[in-house]
C-alpha cells in the first residue's frame, strides 16, 4: 500500500519479496556513498535483517521504498518508532544515484512531515535527522526541507523540525 507524499513521490513498506524493493536495496547496498565504511549510512540488508517488521500496521518503526509515480523505487527511508520521553522521531534516508540533485528527498522530506505532524493519534513533537558532517548535500537537503541545524557531536550534525516551527511556517 503506497503512502502519497505529492502528486510523483510515494512511500511503501519493504517487502523483501517484491523484485523491485529487493532491487533497491541491492543498488544502495553496492552505492560506495551510501553504504559500506566510507558510506553515510549502515548496511540497509544489515539493518533490515536484524530489525525488520513486516507486521508492523502503523507507520513508524519501518523501512519504506520511496517510489516515484508509484512505478519506480528510487530510495529509502527508515521511520523510528517513537521515543516517548520527547515525542520525536528519527529518520534515515536515501536515494539511487540517478535520482540525486532533482528535489526529491527535500519533497520526501516535507511530505512525510506533513503527515507526521498531522498524525494526532500519535502526536510527533519533532522529527530529528543525523547527518555526517561531511555529508554537505544531505545538510542542504535537511535545509531545504525547513530542518534547522542544532548540533554538532561526533562527527554528525543533528537537524530538527518541530511541530511548532512546522504550523509556524505553514500559517505564514
Amino acid at each position: 500500500m503506497f503512502i502519497d507524499l505529492d502528486n510523483k513521490l510515494s512511500i511503501k513498506k519493504l517487502d523483501i519479496n517484491d523484485a523491485k524493493d529487493i532491487w533497491l536495496i541491492n543498488i544502495l547496498e553496492n552505492d560506495k556513498d551510501i553504504a559500506g565504511k566510507d558510506g553515510f549510512l549502515y548496511s540497509i540488508k544489515e539493518i533490515l535483517s536484524k530489525n525488520y517488521h513486516l507486521n508492523k500496521e502503523n507507520l513508524y518503526g519501518n523501512h519504506y521504498a520511496i517510489y516515484l509515480e508509484h512505478k519506480q523505487p528510487i530510495g529509502y527511508i527508515n521511520i523510528t518508532d517513537i521515543c516517548i520521553l520527547d515525542n520525536s522521531i528519527f529518520l534515515n534516508y536515501a536515494l539511487i544515484k540517478e535520482k540525486r540533485h532533482h528535489g526529491y528527498m527535500t519533497s520526501v522530506l516535507i511530505g512525510l512531515s506533513n503527515i507526521i505532524f498531522k498524525d494526532e493519534e500519535n502526536n510527533v513533537e519533532k522529527i530529528i535527522l543525523k547527518i555526517d558532517s561531511l555529508n554537505k548535500k544531505s545538510q542542504k537537503t535537511a535545509s531545504l526541507a525547513n530542518f534547522e541545524k542544532v548540533k554538532r557531536k561526533y562527527g554528525r550534525y543533528t537537524y530538527v523540525l518541530t511541530k511548532d516551527s512546522q504550523n509556524k511556517r505553514a500559517q505564514q
